[in-house]
Parts: structure tokens; sequence; C-alpha cells
């Protein structure tokens, strides 16, 4: 299976399906998606309009949004784009490991 890229604007608990899994956030720079972006299958769940042009001309390519839910896998790489209260975007990637890791 193809590693995936998966772009979404918030975490949806209910897609992992694991009894317990832990969950690590990191910001990163937004143009590290850029790099990684060509070498993966691109899945974006993002709904806001102004989040989809921002990441469309950091990207410089057109964005598919998928419509149906998502549901983790492994393998995905997941990075979740929010609005920064300031102005701008912030990009955090997503760590998900099965288990409570305290």
């Amino acid at each position: 299976m193809k590693m995936r890229i998966i772009i979404l604007d918030e975490f949806p608990l209910n897609s992992f399906k694991m009894k317990t899994f832990t969950a690590l956030f990191y910001k990163t720079i937004p143009e590290w998606l850029r790099e990684d972006v060509y070498n993966y299958e691109f899945k974006c769940y993002v709904k806001d309009e102004n989040i989809i042009s921002w990441l469309s001309e950091l990207l410089r390519m057109k964005i598919d949004v998928c419509n149906e839910s998502y549901n983790f896998d492994n393998s995905d790489l997941i990075y979740v784009i929010s609005k920064n209260p300031f102005g701008g975007f912030d990009v955090f990637r997503i760590i998900v490991v099965e288990g409570c890791w305290l």
C-alpha cells in the first residue's frame, strides 16, 4: 500500500479505531509539506475554502477535496492545518501510535 499524506483541518478522534492511542502534535514549517506531497498519495479532507486556497498556493497544485470521512491507516503522514489567530496558518504534523505513552 502506498503511503498517503493526509491533510485535515481538525483532529477527528472517531477516525482512530484503536482502543487506546497516543498522538504527538508538533508544529512544522509549511514548506516541508511541499517537499513531501509529490512522493506520496495526497488526500485532503479540509472544507475551509481559505485553507484550501492557501494550501493550493503553497503546494502549487489544484486541491481536490475528499468528501468521504477520513479513516486512519498506520502508514499515513497526517498534517492538521489551522488558522492562526494572529493571521496566516499553522501546520502541525501528527504522529499516532497505538497504546498509551505517558
